[in-house]
């Protein structure tokens, strides 16, 4: 499946995006995940194969244990705690931590 946050509006068609994931060369990959110039991944435009164990775990277990990041700050600081609780931030720590070569990236140069 393949997910876009509501501000990004295809210009052409998607599925070649999800191609790339069946390809023979690709069969160690189990996520395609959009880049942005100035911050790595991002979570605005990503796909996964059916029953990722990756995006699995990362709804299941990583998310769960972040729903208060700043330790009672969110209040304060509200557009952080979601950076690093839901956010793009959040998924590009998960990721980061072992999961790099499991997914094929999308540059920002052919998606934004």
């Amino acid at each position: 499946g393949i997910y876009a946050d509501m501000d990004i509006l295809p210009i052409r068609n998607v599925d070649p995006l999800l191609y790339a994931l069946d390809l023979p060369e690709n069969d160690d990959k189990q996520m395609l995940v959009a880049e942005t110039y100035n911050l790595g991944l991002t979570n605005a435009l990503f796909a996964s194969v059916p029953n990722s164990t990756i995006l699995h775990r990362f709804v299941r277990e990583e998310l769960p244990t972040h729903t208060s990041p700043l330790h009672g700050f969110e209040v304060f600081v509200p557009h952080f705690a979601v950076l690093l609780s839901t956010g793009p931030t959040r998924l590009w720590m998960y990721l980061n931590r072992g999961h790099r070569r499991e997914i094929l990236t999308l540059n920002p140069a052919g998606w934004g």
